[in-house]
């Protein structure tokens, strides 16, 4: 298996490549209901942090987007820097107080984490010393919702980096629900648990092959216990395991679900590139999948899971004789713009 790692304006048009979408009725525009500035502390970097496995549409350079439901209502959050300030806008039609608002964006973001004892760990690993210097300020984005953080999961299985998130863009673009916001910008959403049932064997057009069918038990899933669908920091750890019931969802997919939707940082999703990494670079001798997940726990402790997420992102989530020349020469690049694709170039680079 390998690495898991995830406009506005006329830009937008481009990220459209739906055929039924050139007879709908204007859409009603969301209306902003809410506005703030806060000041950014020194130790978080927003452009880092909102390029990281954002898909077209998500991030342009300048700004990023996210569309949600919130109160059973659709809802928009869009961030920028301004005069060194975060700027964070919400969009929707239901009235929601700003404090609620407010930590949702924080959990989107993650604007509210201190990751200084996570600098001090990393600081000279050989894999991950960039987090601490060149990516210094960069934290992990969440997912709003459990839903979207096993939809991304799945689209990662035996999947390479390219075609996995491509898997995922597709999946968003073509089946996703599509908000115009005040402003004029486009945004988007997956498609709901409901909405995926509804399409059922057309998913397949965003080239999920065999992984149709896991995506599909999963919505099914989430149809029939509207409980999931809650915050992801409301759901039980009981409703949880029981997702590991539904055919397809092992055990790696399960924690790169709940790292990127609830950040458990303390669940390592260890798969063969990530043990592969572990045993030649840290061990020195073959580890298995139970080894490697213990020895991360050793080397980062309740960092772990992060820890796998930024080497994803230190070694351009390359395939694995990739990854292991670069670290075993020392020559730890991340590639953070321009025209090769990577985990942070994705929202210029991926072609739908």
């Amino acid at each position: 298996m390998l690495p898991i790692f995830g406009l506005h304006g006329a830009d937008s048009k481009s990220y459209l490549p739906r055929e039924d979408h050139l007879d709908v009725m204007p859409m009603t525009r969301l209306p902003l209901i809410y506005k703030i500035s806060l000041d950014l502390a020194a130790s978080y970097n927003f452009h880092l942090t909102a390029r990281a496995y954002a898909i077209p549409g998500e991030y342009d350079g300048e700004r990023y987007q996210c569309l949600y439901t919130l109160e059973g209502m659709p809802t928009a959050l869009v961030a920028r820097v301004h005069q060194g300030d975060l700027v964070l806008s919400f969009f929707s039609e239901a009235k929601l107080p700003p404090s609620g608002l407010l930590e949702i964006a924080s959990h989107i973001l993650g604007f509210h984490e201190d990751l200084e004892e996570f600098y001090t760990i990393v600081s000279r690993d050989p894999l991950l010393h960039p987090v601490s210097t060149t990516l210094r300020g960069m934290h992990m984005k969440a997912t709003y919702s459990l839903w979207n953080g096993f939809l991304i999961a799945i689209c990662q299985q035996n999947a390479s980096f390219r075609q996995g998130w491509t898997m995922y863009s597709k999946i968003v673009h073509l089946f996703g629900d599509t908000k115009i916001l005040e402003d004029g910008s486009t945004v988007h959403a997956p498609p709901t648990p409901n909405a995926l049932l509804t399409i059922g064997e057309r998913i397949r057009k965003a080239g999920t092959g065999y992984r149709a069918e896991t995506i599909l038990n999963l919505a099914q899933y989430f149809s029939e216990h509207p409980e999931l669908q809650a915050p992801p920091s409301e759901v039980s750890e009981k409703l949880l395991q029981q997702l590991k019931r539904v055919k397809g969802v092992g055990e790696y997919s399960f924690r790169v679900a709940l790292l990127f939707s609830q950040r458990r940082y303390d669940l390592p999703p260890v798969d063969r590139w990530v043990a592969r990494l572990l045993s030649e670079i840290y061990a020195n001798k073959p580890l298995n999948l139970k080894e490697a997940e213990e020895l991360s726990k050793q080397l980062w402790r309740s960092w772990c899971g992060l820890s796998i997420f930024f080497m994803t992102i230190t070694l351009n989530a390359a395939i694995i004789s990739k990854a292991l020349e670069v670290a075993k020469t020392g020559r730890i690049n991340p590639i953070t713009d321009g025209d090769q694709l990577s985990p942070l170039t994705l929202w210029r680079n991926l072609k739908l």
